[in-house]
């Protein structure tokens, strides 16, 4: 069976100990870099490897050019509940394997097309409402968003137990951003990680993916000709698309 979006913790656990499927926890509180690899060294699914942002899912930071967490070329919870077994020792694979990633270059953008392509898409910020109206800014030097951008924060895609909202709720949060159906859609938040999130709920409520600017805020003010705005903007939607 082809999972095209999430997987429910019954859906996943029969396949626990198969050797044809790898579980990865990928944990991570920013500012904290250590937390993530702790708490699974306290308890994981079983079987499953650790991958850390920045040491495994994170290119070269190029100071001065690139966002904090570059390409590289509360799921547990749920589990729990589910009354499924956890374990507390580090995992390896069973056998060693050739993982080839197949990318879509097409789903990701960057800097230039953001810019360019200004009367044809929809920007999406990610981060929380303080962060972009540059009222709370503690990880980037500089606060604020890009010009024209919504405000959609990805803690609005999930319910208090921390599942994703249906996809009739989710679509009720994008439909906010009143696009057209030629206009792309381009997600971005602090370094491209919480954007990712909103990718993922975009792709479940309308079964297609939006674009990932994947550089995001970090990288958007290391040029200082690119605009930054303060305040609401055109973000009329900030406060009430979380959910």
């Amino acid at each position: 069976m082809r999972y095209g979006t999430i997987i429910q913790p019954a859906e996943a656990a029969p396949w626990l100990g198969n050797p044809d499927w790898l579980f990865v926890d990928c944990r991570y509180t920013l500012g904290q870099s250590g937390s993530g690899r702790n708490s699974y060294l306290q308890e994981h699914i079983p079987g499953a490897v650790y991958a850390d942002l920045e040491e495994d899912l994170s290119g070269p930071v190029e100071p001065g050019r690139t966002g904090r967490h570059p390409l590289p070329r509360k799921a547990k919870s749920a589990w729990k509940k589910a009354g499924l077994p956890t374990d507390d020792r580090p995992s390896r694979p069973p056998h060693e394997t050739q993982f080839e990633a197949t990318f879509r270059d097409d789903l990701v953008t960057d800097s230039a097309e953001v810019l360019r392509n200004s009367d044809k898409r929809v920007l999406v910020d990610s981060r929380a409402t303080d962060r972009y109206r540059g009222e709370s800014e503690k990880i980037d030097p500089i606060g604020g968003h890009i010009p024209g951008a919504y405000s959609l924060p990805f803690s609005g895609n999930l319910t208090d137990d921390g599942a994703f909202r249906s996809p009739g709720e989710l679509r009720d949060r994008f439909e906010r951003l009143k696009r057209n159906s030629d206009t792309d859609v381009i997600i971005y938040c602090g370094s491209g990680v919480t954007a990712a999130h909103n990718v993922l709920a975009f792709a479940i409520a309308y079964s297609e993916m939006p674009k990932l600017y994947a550089g995001s805020w970090s990288e958007w003010i290391t040029d200082s000709k690119r605009g930054i705005a303060r305040g609401d903007n055109r973000a009329g939607t900030a406060e009430d698309s979380v959910l």
